[in-house]
């Protein structure tokens, strides 16, 4: 009874897993979809609200209570609305260029402006819903698509950069305004009762290439895309969004610390360069992930794993390689989801909160490698009792039960056995693994590779290396149907892998020193 019930938790987990992959609109689509774009970079102006103002004017309540309906809205100023606009724009067969905003997509119908949308929704679909028709078009779904051709941020800011001829030794502005925004009238006048002796280039971002330089400029500034709109005003390492935040801030001499031209442009361009992923980069994640793999708590997991296998006539290698699969699947989601979550406090609106975390993870990462390296003297001593960075008692217990379930599951069972281990027995050691990890996170954090397949580059490395060591230890298992040996060989390196443990985490303290100086 007890083993059906641990087989009945462990494939739930599984199921819970898959869930996780799967994309809610592709489960519960609504009948018809309603799409609208818009093209709005002003502050001040709610086109958004419009919108949805207009939609509710050409149904009653009563229409609406009828309907099983979603209505999806997204600004193409912003580059994640413009790309789902392209993605639309493909498959509506329509050019991207030159589109009249709003663009409503219903069914198989393509719609431009206000007049053109509201009639289409008093009328022809009223008449459509009426005979029953159910949306067949677009559904909304935010898919990968690429978004044109752009030119490269170095060399678009390079040309942009040097047509600024700026006075010397003044404080520069960088100052981004657009056609008709209440507010950016507004900035101007402020400017010009309170800029006296600064430097101000303007620049209207319905011109020329100025969308570009002003999005590859929120990249650089790490700006959050709900901010990305204009009034904006760059100087030095500072971004002002917003009239209220320009006209609040911009005087304060200890929170505004405006620069030079020369100050902004080489921040600019320092930041394309940490945007970068260099051999370095990828040699440094290499091997903490391949020494966060030689770690004791996940071979000591293993052993035990395998040796089960052996003794129940399993297959050691295919049973091993789901265990392994499902490890690195189960890393990985954890290292994007805290890459996610603390990347949140090194943004630009929080500078105060992420200088105060950085120095907590410096000391963090102090203080683990000084215990460490204490463990490093124990294991040379072969005072193994004395080791205190490993999993606690209960847990090491826990795991160790789970494992010798597999002893008494059936053949077709133990696949879906060994996956659930993999994600389990990954979410308990991680208590062990973790701590390499989250270092290893703050320093692709530190690079400021903001693009997610960068990102999603360096997860790769630390956890294709990380598993490397899981797999030579399979691999030999398989072939000598023996885990002795490898316990043995652990057991006998367990000083040098405390101490390589002690001089990354002292290196990775030294580098979060640097970045906070």
């Amino acid at each position: 009874m007890k083993d059906k019930i641990f087989r009945g938790i462990l494939i739930s987990i599984l199921v819970f897993f898959c869930g996780l992959c799967c994309s809610p609109q592709e489960v519960c689509a609504a009948g018809t979809t309603f799409t609208f774009f818009y093209n709005n970079s002003c502050a001040s102006c709610k086109e958004d609200e419009d919108i949805y103002e207009m939609f509710n004017r050409c149904f009653t309540a009563e229409e609406k209570a009828q309907m099983d309906y979603e209505v999806l809205v997204y600004n193409v100023f912003l580059e994640s609305g413009e790309e789902v606009f392209a993605q639309y724009c493909e498959k509506y067969d329509q050019e991207i260029v030159g589109q009249e905003f709003p663009v409503m997509a219903v069914n198989d119908v393509w719609l431009s402006g206000y007049e053109e949308i509201e009639q289409y929704l008093k009328g022809g679909f009223k008449k459509n819903f009426e005979k029953g028709n159910k949306d067949t078009g677009a559904d909304g779904q935010e898919n990968e698509v690429t978004a044109g051709t752009r030119r490269e941020t170095s060399s678009l800011l390079g040309d942009f950069f040097d047509e600024i001829k700026p006075e010397a030794g003044k404080p520069f502005l960088l100052f981004f305004t657009t056609y008709n925004c209440e507010d950016c009238e507004k900035v101007k006048e402020f400017l010009k009762e309170n800029a006296a002796g600064m430097t101000i280039k303007e620049c209207n971002i319905g011109e020329d290439d100025m969308v570009e330089v002003i999005r590859n400029l929120y990249a650089i500034y790490q700006v959050e895309e709900s901010r990305q709109q204009v009034p904006a005003i760059f100087s030095g390492e500072q971004v002002f969004i917003g009239q209220e935040e320009i006209c609040s801030t911009l005087l304060d001499e200890k929170k505004a610390k405006l620069g030079d031209f020369e100050k902004l442009r080489s921040y600019a361009e320092e930041s394309d360069d940490r945007g970068t992923i260099g051999s370095l980069d990828y040699m440094t994640l290499f091997f903490s992930g391949l020494l966060a793999g030689f770690n004791l708590c996940g071979i000591s997991m293993l052993l035990m794993l395998l040796s089960i296998l052996i003794t129940s006539r399993s297959s050691v290698l295919k049973n091993g390689l789901l265990y392994v699969a499902a490890k690195m699947v189960t890393y990985l989601g954890i290292g994007v989801g805290a890459y996610v979550a603390v990347s949140a406090a090194f943004s630009a609106g929080l500078e105060r909160l992420s200088r105060i975390f950085t120095i907590i993870m410096a000391i963090l990462l102090l203080v683990l490698s000084v215990m460490n390296f204490i463990d490093y003297k124990n294991a040379k001593n072969q005072q193994y009792g004395k080791i205190r960075m490993q999993l606690p008692v209960r847990l090491r217990k826990f795991n160790h039960g789970m494992i010798k379930r597999l002893s008494g599951a059936s053949e077709r069972t133990v696949p879906f056995l060994a996956l659930g281990l993999g994600v389990v027995i990954s979410l308990g050691e991680f208590f062990c693994t973790g701590q390499i990890y989250m270092a290893s996170i703050l320093y692709m954090l530190r690079t400021q590779a903001g693009l997610m397949v960068k990102i999603l580059s360096m997860f790769g490395v630390y956890v294709g290396a990380m598993m490397l060591p899981t797999i030579a230890v399979l691999l030999i298992i398989q072939k000598t149907r023996s885990a002795e040996r490898v316990s043995e060989f652990m057991l006998r390196r367990m000083d040098m892998i405390k101490l390589f443990n002690a001089v990354l985490f002292f290196g990775f303290f030294i580098y979060m020193v640097v970045g906070i100086l």
